[in-house]
């Protein structure tokens, strides 16, 4: 896609935040993701937010409660990745399944 046809609120890049393996963080030997996600909820794992920067070039943080799991690799979806995009240009379905996808501490 050319930036030049990108929509302003298209996520460009993100905060990682994401729950491996149904967990936030990991265990301190896990080194790959002990310290997901940066912003923790105080004497927790939990996320408060992240930062998003968006195709228009402003950037601001997006509360954990309003992202949505968008994006996995791996096997089944043992790497929920969790970010904020406006819906407007979702189609229908996927607009549909947004409640089964919203964020869950």
């Amino acid at each position: 896609m050319k930036t030049s046809t990108a929509r302003p609120t298209w996520v460009l890049a993100a905060d990682c935040t994401m729950k491996v393996n149904g967990a936030w963080g990991g265990a301190d030997r896990d080194v790959a993701y002990a310290n997901m996600p940066q912003h923790r909820k105080t004497g927790s794992k939990v996320p408060q937010g992240g930062n998003e920067l968006f195709s228009d070039g402003s950037a601001r943080w997006i509360k954990a409660e309003t992202m949505f799991f968008l994006h996995t690799w791996g096997a089944g979806s043992s790497r929920a990745g969790y970010f904020y995009q406006d819906d407007s240009d979702f189609s229908a379905n996927l607009r549909a399944q947004l409640p089964s996808l919203r964020f869950t501490p």
